[in-house]
């Protein structure tokens, strides 16, 4: 059970347009500054990275993405340390 609610979470917060956006025309991704932060625990590069992620987008950008990883550039968004203070 701990599996299903951590894949849901992760699938809530990729699919929040405040915290990851992505730009299918530029083929952009803007994901939170956690995955710089923390990418060790995502993978050992920016495929490996794209990978994880496209498991939980919707199935059009997911696949997008799996088929060519590469044309795909990572940017990360600026972190609200003002969430900190909550």
């Amino acid at each position: 059970n701990l599996e299903v609610q951590l894949n849901d979470q992760a699938k809530l917060f990729l699919n929040n347009s405040s915290k990851n956006w992505y730009d299918l025309n530029k083929k952009e991704l803007h994901l939170s500054k956690i995955f710089s932060w923390f990418s060790e625990d995502f993978g050992q590069d920016k495929a490996t990275l794209l990978r994880f992620i496209s498991e939980f987008l919707p199935n059009e950008l997911g696949d997008k993405i799996k088929q060519n990883p590469d044309a795909w550039e990572v940017k990360y968004t600026d972190y609200d340390w003002d969430l900190n203070g909550q």
